[in-house]
């Protein structure tokens, strides 16, 4: 009893180990595939009208065209990065757009910001700019609202595809090591003894 008390015990340890590379392919698989669509032009968005029509939960890259509201701008420093966001002017709290520059008077002429188009609720620290813009400017971010990563064009490297073929093997030789391979003699039957006559 006290052995398969204690192999019973092990799956919870394997399968906390094997979250481990499953996340990384969770976060790697779109980011890769979100690179492969760099051959083609960006989705152009002139109204808040498309950015809300049809837009699915995938990575896009687009291009959005709006002014810099200056009046809903901060800046939000976190693990030693320092990010700036804003909002674009005649789409109010549906889009948020970061990028890593320091935005001043400089970018009042801009019009045009291409970029990585998601759900609002994928960037990262969303929880915590969402309650700046409410404290700071307050602006209250909609559930439904999206996020455009300044600057964050599909480029596909080869670090990100070295990243990805490592997690699958890392995820596949763990699952083999764990739940496949048997050890040597585990297998085996003992054979019954046999009965010599007195």
């Amino acid at each position: 009893m006290s052995f398969l008390r204690k192999r019973y015990l092990w799956i919870p340890a394997k399968l906390l180990a094997m979250a481990f590379p499953t996340l990384l392919l969770v976060v790697q698989i779109p980011e890769m595939q979100y690179d492969l669509s760099g051959g083609g032009r960006p989705v152009e968005i002139a109204t808040p009208e498309q950015l809300a029509g049809g837009r699915s939960s995938r990575a896009t890259f687009a291009a959005v065209s709006g002014k810099i509201d200056f009046d809903k701008k901060l800046s939000h420093t976190t693990y030693g990065l320092a990010f700036t966001y804003f909002t674009l002017e005649g789409y109010g709290e549906s889009i948020i757009v970061r990028t890593y520059n320091k935005v001043d008077d400089n970018w009042s002429g801009r019009d045009r910001f291409e970029g990585k188009l998601r759900p609002y609720n994928d960037m990262p620290f969303s929880r915590t700019v969402r309650a700046m813009f409410r404290e700071r400017c307050g602006l209250a971010i909609p559930p439904g609202a999206f996020f455009l990563a300044h600057e964050d064009v599909p480029d596909l490297s080869g670090w990100n595809v070295g990243a990805v073929i490592f997690s699958t093997v890392l995820w596949a030789t763990m699952f083999y090591f764990f739940f496949l391979r048997r050890r040597k003699g585990s297998g085996k039957v003992n054979a019954p003894a046999s009965i010599h006559p007195s």
